[in-house]
């Protein structure tokens, strides 16, 4: 179950719980303010939460220090998508003159145009999904607008190129794909593509994915790509999802898909989990078409989805936790030298065989200064760390049910 903090955030967030809502936050101290405050702020939630309050006139049973905390993150947040949009719109016009098509996933998507109002979703960085060929012209164009990769993030992901930062610190992430490589061997990425809507984006024009996908990508990011470090901002996503799209929404395509990909579980945890806790208007028969033979691991599921807890990288942790050597060797040399999509940044330098060579030499070099000691230690069974790949791998084995 959830910590009293949560289930009261969650009681806070639920649009059909108005009368509750009162009843509890009249009786609320400050120090529980505080603490419903400091645990909306970790899960990256503020913003919504002021508006959901503010709409229903709750934010008077705040301390004023409160409701002026609330109110200042969501307008900070309003200035800030604001200058998230303004840099996206120049880049997507960039792309569109190189002729180079662009999905816009998650916030970047969702802030505008399924929330309709870019002072709700808290967006960490921008993602924008380019064809694998077109990786190394849009690094190019981010380049360009002054962004730049860290030669540390090369081969950082199995799904995008390292992370770009501005001066500003702002984030954009530049993907092939929507998944981990193992996932992506049950899909080709080019179905979506198909599938894709055409959106404005100011003068620009970039791409939207198809509803049902959306609405897969959120689960599939959350649940099996992260282990829900952002479960709360997911569960929210998906309850704006099925309000914005409404019969738009195929429910029946989004099953076929999701049973194609064998990623039933996942779905059916993540909607699941927000029909309980956050009141989604979902039928029973949708649940039942997905729910699992095996529901022996939902309560494990449950039980990480708010935890937030610190672990032990999740690839050294699956480096311990395979027993068959041959599957330790696969893992290993997988993250030692993974795809070439994932090592480019346009640097000026030309992206030829010894530019790769020297790309590749540069994350090994990465991996051991940085994990090196860890692996020694985790090898001669550190008491700490080997706690922690325990910890690990119960999520790593959550992970594995959920994309079953």
């Amino acid at each position: 179950m959830p910590d009293p903090e949560i289930k009261l955030l969650l009681r806070c967030l639920k649009d059909d719980a108005q009368e509750i809502r009162s009843r509890h936050l009249a009786a609320l101290g400050p120090e529980e303010w505080q603490a419903l405050i400091t645990t909306a702020k970790r899960h990256r939630v503020t913003p919504i939460l002021y508006h959901t309050l503010n709409r229903a006139g709750l934010t008077v049973s705040a301390p004023s220090d409160v409701a002026e905390e609330l109110k200042r993150s969501y307008y900070a947040n309003a200035q800030r998508n604001m200058l998230a949009y303004r840099q996206l719109e120049n880049i997507v016009r960039d792309l569109n003159k190189l002729n180079i098509p662009v999905i816009l996933l998650k916030g970047a998507h969702l802030a505008k145009y399924v929330y309709g109002n870019i002072a709700l979703r808290v967006m960490a960085d921008l993602d924008l999904l380019v064809r694998s060929e077109d990786i190394g012209p849009a690094c190019g164009v981010l380049i360009n607008h002054g962004y730049q990769a860290p030669l540390d993030g090369l081969g950082i992901s199995e799904m995008h190129a390292p992370p770009f930062r501005n001066e500003n610190q702002d984030k954009i992430e530049l993907h092939f794909n929507i998944a981990d490589a193992e996932l992506c061997k049950r899909f080709d990425v080019e179905d979506f593509w198909q599938r894709a809507q055409p959106m404005a984006v100011g003068d620009a024009t970039a791409l939207a994915l198809a509803p049902e996908d959306n609405m897969l990508h959120i689960c599939i990011h959350s649940s099996i790509g992260h282990c829900f470090d952002n479960a709360m901002r997911a569960l929210l996503d998906i309850r704006q999802i099925v309000e914005h799209y409404g019969t738009a929404l195929n429910w029946e395509r989004l099953i076929h898909t999701a049973r194609q990909l064998r990623v039933t579980n996942a779905l059916y945890f993540m909607l699941a989990s927000t029909r309980n806790l956050l009141g989604l208007a979902l039928d029973d028969k949708t649940l039942a078409a997905l729910r699992p033979a095996d529901n022996e691991m939902i309560p494990r599921a449950e039980a990480l989805m708010f935890s937030m807890r610190g672990e032990m990288n999740i690839h050294i942790s699956r480096l311990f936790g395979e027993k068959k050597l041959s599957a330790k060797l696969r893992h290993f040399f997988r993250r030692l030298l993974p795809a070439k999509e994932t090592m480019t940044y346009a640097g000026g330098a030309a992206h030829t065989p010894f530019f790769y060579t020297k790309a590749y030499s540069r994350r090994i070099k990465y991996l051991v200064r940085s994990y090196g000691w860890k692996v020694l230690r985790s090898t001669f069974k550190d008491k700490t760390l080997t706690t922690q790949i325990q910890q690990t791998n119960e999520k790593n084995a959550v992970r594995d049910w959920l994309a079953s």
